[in-house]
């Protein structure tokens, strides 16, 4: 998955997700282009679901389905 962002004249913003046992190699590939690596856990994009409102409560399964149907 790959999203950009409008960033800086001039500058996108992409979202690269890359397998633990292959960050090394990732690392080694761009960082000599200059590009800034920002890494993120599972618990740093969880706050920003919860920060942009993109988490939902419900009572069930079945409620949950019929409200994104």
């Amino acid at each position: 998955m790959q999203t950009a962002t409008r960033l800086k004249q001039g500058f996108d913003r992409y979202v690269v997700y890359v397998p633990r046992k292959e960050w090394s190699r990732f690392q080694d590939v761009v960082t000599p282009l200059g590009v800034e690596i920002e890494a993120k856990n599972a618990l740093d994009e969880a706050l920003e679901d919860i920060m942009a409102g993109r988490v939902y409560e419900a009572d069930s399964v079945n409620e949950l389905r019929k409200r994104f149907a």
